[in-house]
């Protein structure tokens, strides 16, 4: 015999009438765990889809803002000349 044999004969408990539901417990709190990962990810594509809906109509606002500023420097240069 090897002179630690006694140590790992006893690393290892006996299994129990407990042992299933323990399995089950842990069963369901890696399920747990995984649905947490999945609501944040949800919830950061969400929050990624609500970004580029801002940064889109901050464009939309810029591309009106310019185009009414063109459109004043135009009527304003074209009545002048008559």
């Amino acid at each position: 015999r090897y002179p630690y044999a006694h140590t790992l004969e006893h690393t290892h408990p006996p299994a129990s009438p407990l042992s299933p539901p323990l399995s089950v417990v842990r069963s369901l709190s890696v399920v747990h765990e995984m649905m947490s990962i999945l609501k944040d990810e949800q919830h950061q594509q969400h929050g990624e889809k609500l970004e580029w809906i801002v940064i889109w109509l901050i464009g939309i606002e810029i591309v009106i803002g310019v185009a009414g500023v063109c459109a004043t420097i135009f009527t304003s240069t074209w009545f002048s000349e008559r």
